[in-house]
């Protein structure tokens, strides 16, 4: 009996022995539930008509999109081509984006021409800051640029195009 008395003596100044200077804290763990992002395309990017030989032709029309989803929140966006190949954040990187066009096979020369195009935020937000959506939850972008159409550029209509994903921080 004493042996089982010492025993027990031992094992509970164990337990409470290894409570001395311990502290404790608590961690939350939260979450929080955001409209699923949608992109819009407002207008594709057209650089209208060319001639051979004609050099720097600044986009017709600007190419415009806008990101929807909650309002308040950062997101991210990036673009792929079929140059890059490879997705690209936005402000990270390079800032002009080239795109084939190409018209027939495309397999020619004559028959591809390079876009180099910029992407830009509405109200001029520097792409390397994040990016956040409005109150009503919008954030709009344009994107233009210039094309260049070699002195034996074939007759046609081309067309190229680019990848864009957004994405919430």
């Amino acid at each position: 009996m004493k042996k089982i008395l010492l025993g027990m003596l031992a094992l509970s100044s164990l337990v409470f022995a290894g409570n001395e200077g311990a502290v404790e804290g608590k961690i939350d763990v939260t979450a929080k539930v955001v409209k699923p992002l949608q992109m819009n395309v407002i207008q594709h990017v057209d650089f209208g008509l060319l001639t051979p030989g004609q050099e720097n032709k600044y986009s017709e029309k600007l190419g415009r999109f806008e990101i929807t989803g909650t309002p308040g929140e950062k997101i991210s966006v990036f673009i792929k081509t079929d140059v890059s190949n490879e997705f690209t954040q936005l402000g990270t990187t390079e800032a002009i984006h080239q795109v084939t066009m190409k018209t027939g096979e495309g397999t020619e020369a004559n028959e591809k021409m390079v876009a180099r195009l910029g992407v830009a935020a509405e109200g001029g937000e520097n792409l390397k800051e994040n990016l956040v959506l409005s109150t009503s939850g919008k954030k709009e972008f344009s994107i233009g640029g210039w094309t260049s159409a070699a002195a034996n550029q074939k007759e046609g209509s081309y067309k190229g195009e680019m990848t864009i994903k957004a994405l919430y921080e």
